[in-house]
């Protein structure tokens, strides 16, 4: 197929998740298109679809390990994508080496992966919204659905993303400061923060590397 034209910063649906308060439908999923190479796109979920913690156990682990990265890559990708969306989703190289965390945390993000499905690190996040320790943008916010809300997901009543919702706090798969026990995730004011692997109010915004001559969009 012939690739659509699609760039950088354009929004697209793709594949579909609940996303009301019931839960029982199948909303299309809107994505920010971050990066594009060739016809390789990565997109991130413009909103956070869930809420679940970035791991079942209050203990050491690292994203290779962890929990969410297992529900991700598997009861995520199947609900979220039809047989034919799964075969435009790329198997990426997820790159997990100190250079993906916040520098002045030193903690081991552990092994690189290959995922289908992951969340942005540290850098990335820096790299596509500005995210920094000390000072909050409104674009690295986002808003949980009101799906993700009814399963737990926390709301500031204070802090709105650019477009007037109340944002949450979303994980990365970056560790947190000093200890594997703990992981990084943006703040709702859009500044870098942790939280216990065990934080369950946490909002998910999947990402993928998708092909754009698979023809889905």
């Amino acid at each position: 197929a012939t690739p659509v034209p699609v760039a950088v910063g354009d929004h697209v649906w793709f594949g579909a998740y609940p996303q009301t308060a019931a839960g029982t439908d199948e909303t299309p999923i809107e994505w920010l298109v971050l990066d594009r190479d060739g016809d390789d796109v990565l997109l991130l979920s413009r909103y956070g679809l869930d809420c679940m913690p970035y791991h079942d156990r209050l203990e050491a682990t690292a994203w290779s390990k962890c929990s969410l990265r297992a529900w991700l890559n598997d009861e995520f990708f199947y609900n979220a994508f039809t047989f034919e969306e799964r075969q435009g989703v790329l198997s990426a190289f997820v790159d997990n080496s100190a250079a993906q965390g916040c520098a002045g945390w030193l903690t081991s993000g552990g092994q690189n992966t290959i995922d289908r499905v992951f969340l942005l690190s540290y850098a990335e996040a820096n790299r596509y919204f500005g995210l920094t320790y000390s000072d909050g943008n409104a674009s690295s916010r986002a808003a949980p659905t009101d799906y993700a809300l009814t399963r737990g997901a926390y709301a500031a009543e204070d802090c709105t993303t650019e477009d007037g919702a109340r944002a949450g706090f979303w994980w990365l798969r970056s560790p947190g400061y000093a200890y594997q026990s703990r992981a990084a995730g943006v703040y709702h004011d859009g500044t870098l923060d942790f939280d216990a692997v065990t934080y369950n109010r946490a909002c998910v915004r999947p990402a993928i590397w998708v092909n754009l001559s698979a023809g889905s969009f």
